[in-house]
């Protein structure tokens, strides 16, 4: 049986509810609110590395999974949760499971197994979720998914 590999991000987004446009008079009201979407615009693939202990989105075959931010309002924290990986039943290795998060503006993590707080500094990104999986054990053969929750909130 091949291993399927997937990274997976479970997202928690930070909204208000919808406001209707202000008038003039009115935007001062705004002040103050603010909004973050966080859409997830693909799941990533972790693949098998050479030596046999370790699933990489970096190794080839591999892909990060996309994210998408839309801030107003606001400047956006993002706080990934620390990583957790959900293999086959009965499979009973001590993994150790990071993500790297990077920005298209230009932030860069490296991988942590703990939790990863990233400070876009944009209203407007775009994300690549990364996750490697070593395991001394080495992997048996079936599913095995790395999932992180993100929230966003402001950074002031």
């Amino acid at each position: 049986m091949p291993i399927r590999p997937i990274l997976s991000a479970a997202l928690a987004a930070l909204a208000l509810p919808a406001l209707a446009l202000p008038t003039a008079a009115q935007a001062g009201l705004l002040d103050g609110l603010g909004t973050c979407t966080l859409t997830l615009s693909g799941s990533g693939t972790m693949t098998m590395g050479g030596d046999g202990r370790t699933l990489s989105s970096q190794n080839s075959g591999g892909g990060a999974a996309g994210m998408l931010l839309v801030g107003v309002n606001i400047t956006p924290e993002l706080v990934f949760s620390a990583p957790t990986l959900i293999g086959p039943p009965g499979w009973s290795a001590t993994p150790t499971t990071m993500i790297a998060i990077d920005t298209l503006s230009g932030t860069h993590t490296g991988f942590r197994n703990g939790p990863v707080v990233v400070r876009p500094g944009v209203l407007l990104d775009t994300l690549s979720i990364h996750a490697r999986v070593t395991s001394p054990e080495g992997f048996r053969a079936g599913s095995y998914q790395a999932r992180t929750t993100v929230t966003c909130q402001s950074a002031s």
